[in-house]
């Protein structure tokens, strides 16, 4: 079908939050359904609720509501703790591709990585970029019903340069890197979420005075050591949408045509006999 041509967009947002922090983004989940009926069904079963009831969601239960539920404000709630900085949102990129094509994003940066490459006589350094950031790349195919089939694979990594490398006298920061890849079928403008990217680390920071910092007993109080610890947990809401394709100029406007008259006279007057019997009767003649 003509569907298939169709070019699609994607809304995308990533954020991290600490877990700690996080888990009060999970309590917004849990609202009360009012004292009203409400009613929700999934294929040919049917649930109503009548009473006032609790529903608690986590982080995790994201990947499995889709966002299907209109009382979770969940926009709201984001913009809200993004205000009170308890979460912070990476990038919001908007990609277009066509049906079956593939789209990528990245907003970050490259940084050089040596790379020793041996001879028998001789060795040499080339240097080579690996990039680094948040990127995004999903594929979109769209079916029958405005179903878009979707395969998402984003990507947020930093540089780590607490477990760097030293090769040939070039300091090498190693990568740390979370992604997560998925295939699923979201309707036009229905959105899911990715969670439970967590990211836990725990620094120690030394500080001295060298020498006099390596006396027994008296050296501790020329040093110090710090230890932190952070935990965040990455999180990521897609949106597929279909946008529709640039029509093409509409056919110019024919006008209708005159009827043609009932008698055409210059027609009807060149066929009229000319020369001496013209317009004379011609005489009746008796059989003998």
């Amino acid at each position: 079908t003509g569907t298939l041509n169709t070019p699609g967009s994607i809304t995308t947002q990533q954020f991290s939050a600490p877990t700690n922090q996080a888990s009060q983004l999970a309590g917004t989940f849990g609202q009360k359904v009012g004292t009203g009926s409400t009613t929700s069904s999934t294929g040919t079963s049917t649930l109503s609720t009548t009473a006032a009831t609790s529903v608690a969601f986590t982080v995790n239960d994201l990947l499995n509501i889709f966002l299907f539920r209109p009382d979770l404000n969940l926009g709201a709630t984001i913009r809200d703790l993004q205000t009170k900085n308890i979460l912070e949102i990476l990038a919001e990129p908007n990609l277009m591709a066509i049906s079956g094509k593939p789209a990528r994003f990245l907003a970050g940066g490259e940084f050089p990585f040596p790379v020793v490459q041996g001879g028998t006589n001789f060795s040499a350094v080339t240097i080579q970029f690996r990039p680094f950031g948040v990127r995004l790349e999903f594929t979109g195919y769209i079916a029958d019903n405005n179903v878009v089939r979707l395969q998402v694979i984003p990507e947020v990594s930093t540089l780590d340069f607490t477990n760097s490398l030293t090769i040939s006298g070039f300091t090498v920061p190693a990568i740390s890197t979370r992604r997560a890849e998925t295939e699923i079928e979201l309707k036009d403008g229905q959105g899911f979420g990715i969670a439970g990217l967590l990211d836990h680390r725990t620094t120690v920071q030394l500080n001295k005075i060298p020498g006099i910092s390596d006396i027994p007993v008296l050296g501790q109080l020329f040093r110090s050591r710090s230890v932190n610890r952070s935990n965040q947990e990455l999180m990521v809401l897609v949106t597929p949408r279909i946008v529709d394709p640039v029509k093409a100029a509409p056919p110019p406007v024919v006008l209708p045509k005159g009827p043609v008259p009932f008698l055409n006279i210059p027609g009807f007057d060149r066929g009229l006999p000319k020369g001496e019997g013209a317009g004379k009767t011609p005489e009746k003649t008796s059989p003998k």
